[in-house]
């Protein structure tokens, strides 16, 4: 029996205020994930998310369908 959490990447980013970055805000870091989600074989290239926060912190969420990186601004 195979149990999955998935909580939506809108639902997370609400939760932390985050917003979409735009590939002209963050040219880049955006190129960056393409190539490593290229290498990884990712077939959907994840959507690169802002949060307004001084910690400083990165992660992945979302599915495969629509994987999303969150950057805070502390990075």
């Amino acid at each position: 029996l195979y149990f999955s959490t998935q909580i939506s990447t809108k639902f997370i980013m609400r939760m932390y205020r985050g917003r979409e970055l735009s590939v002209r805000e963050a040219p880049q870091i955006t190129r960056i994930i393409q190539i490593l989600a290229d290498r990884a074989g990712l077939k959907v290239i994840p959507k690169l998310y802002y949060i307004p926060q001084q910690v400083i912190n990165a992660f992945a969420t979302g599915t495969r369908k629509e994987p999303a990186v969150a950057l805070t601004h502390g990075i």
